[in-house]
């Protein structure tokens, strides 16, 4: 069995971690991107923290299911997953809408009419806003969502391994062939749709991949064998983090996303000295707070952008925009959300009459 967390908690620590210590790649991407014009200097491969999320969520999904399976419709569930992330993805929305009516030259008739073009596009386009201010990343919160639905349904017919196959062999024919999707191969109509498969492929992998690795949770280990799975545990990370920081979109980011499920799997199994290490309330918190990060990181980003633009100061810069991102996020969430979504939930009751 996985060995069991010393932290009383419903999430593992160490998986927490990982994605909160991942996300802070991607939050560095958008920095570099919009603060020094695309000059990457951390996190070239930034991009590849997707891939992480997604095959992190269909890892955890399938090792929940196992402990506690989906009871009721496919769709019941999936409409909770949704009820709870949706009100944070609008007011993120609302506060980029925001920041960008307030600082955009063109003003507050432009966008709407811009938004008002896209109104088809909010769930499949990373891009709600014109010039710059763009909703880069969150295209992904929708494809989570239909990935979501796609892996619940296999995995109430106990079919994830053949499913997990077919993803498989899809996202080795997408590696192959990489390079192209970022060299305009792809008509830019269908990008979506390639994405949106990737993303489902990689849920439908992670989820197959907990089923490989329940079959060797009973392993035990001696004092050597532990030692010799946390060096290697320590080599695959620090492979994974070095080639981040490196000119990614390559036949790389296949040993990458290779080295992502090896991560994943450690931090569950939770029988290396790292992960044991990481097991702790610190990691948890971190955990909680990256989908914060995820929807605020964009707002405090640009606002690093608008009045630090190109600053020579680059350490300080960097360690700034951690510390904003990580403030902001944690004040975000702790104070604004929750009366965010009961304002929702009020509209909601005042509008809809439940039978």
């Amino acid at each position: 069995m996985v060995q069991e967390s010393v932290v009383k908690s419903k999430r593992i620590a160490a998986p927490e971690f990982w994605r909160f210590f991942f996300f802070m790649f991607a939050c560095f991407l958008h920095f570099e991107e919009d603060v020094y014009d695309d000059v990457f200097i951390v996190a070239t491969g930034g991009h590849l923290v997707a891939d992480f999320f997604f095959l992190l969520s269909g890892f955890a999904v399938a090792y929940s299911y196992q402990r506690k399976p989906i009871v009721g419709p496919t769709l019941q569930y999936v409409y909770g997953k949704v009820k709870k992330i949706y009100p944070d993805f609008l007011f993120s929305v609302l506060l980029m809408f925001i920041l960008f009516v307030v600082y955009d030259s063109s003003g507050i008739k432009s966008v709407l009419l811009h938004i008002y073009e896209c109104r088809f596009q909010y769930f499949f386009v990373n891009a709600l806003f014109p010039t710059g201010l763009e909703m880069r990343s969150i295209w992904f919160l929708s494809y989570w969502v239909i990935g979501l639905v796609v892996l619940s349904y296999i995995l109430k017919r106990k079919a994830i391994l053949v499913w997990g196959g077919v993803a498989l062999s899809f996202m080795s024919w997408h590696w192959c062939y990489i390079g192209t999707f970022y060299n305009n191969s792809v008509e830019p109509e269908f990008m979506w749709s390639v994405r949106l498969t990737k993303c489902v492929a990689q849920v439908l992998i992670g989820a197959c991949t907990y089923e490989l690795m329940k079959r060797f949770e009973n392993v035990r280990f001696t004092p050597l064998g532990k030692f010799l799975l946390s060096v290697f545990e320590f080599l695959v990370i620090a492979y994974v983090i070095f080639y981040i920081t490196q000119d990614g979109r390559n036949h790389v980011d296949y040993y990458i996303c290779l080295g992502f499920v090896l991560i994943i799997m450690f931090s569950f199994w939770n029988k290396t000295y790292l992960s044991q290490i990481l097991d702790n309330k610190v990691s948890i918190f971190l955990g909680k707070l990256s989908f914060p990060i995820f929807l605020y990181h964009l707002f405090v980003v640009r606002l690093f952008a608008i009045y630090l633009h190109n600053n020579s100061h680059k350490l300080i810069m960097y360690i700034g925009v951690a510390l904003g991102i990580l403030l902001s996020s944690y004040l975000f969430h702790l104070f604004v959300e929750k009366y965010f979504k009961k304002f929702l939930s009020f509209v909601c009751n005042a509008l809809i009459v439940k039978e």
